[in-house]
């Protein structure tokens, strides 16, 4: 409900979107519930950075791609990236079998 009033009434840089909706997310770790285990290890601590950083920059390139163009046409094209890039990744480890 916030992010659509934000979205649709105030004009910001497509960088102060990316910060609120990551912070947002920030929040998370430390409302999880009494009895979350963190199980740590290095290379998942590389992955989840890896990961937040990834989806960072997509959260950015979203909002960016929603300033300059119509939704309608953006979430198409995100579709179709997505599926794609699925299907050619399904398909690199059924080959390698």
């Amino acid at each position: 409900l916030v992010d659509k009033f934000v979205v649709s009434k105030i004009s910001a840089p497509p960088a102060l979107y990316t910060l609120l909706v990551t912070t947002l997310g920030l929040v998370v770790v430390f409302l999880a519930p009494f009895g979350f285990q963190f199980v740590f290890s290095f290379d998942l601590f590389l992955l989840a950075l890896v990961a937040g950083g990834g989806y960072t920059l997509a959260i950015y390139y979203l909002y960016t791609a929603l300033q300059r163009g119509e939704a309608t046409r953006v979430f198409t094209a995100i579709g179709a990236v997505t599926a794609l890039i699925t299907f050619y990744r399904h398909l690199s480890f059924w080959v390698n079998d």
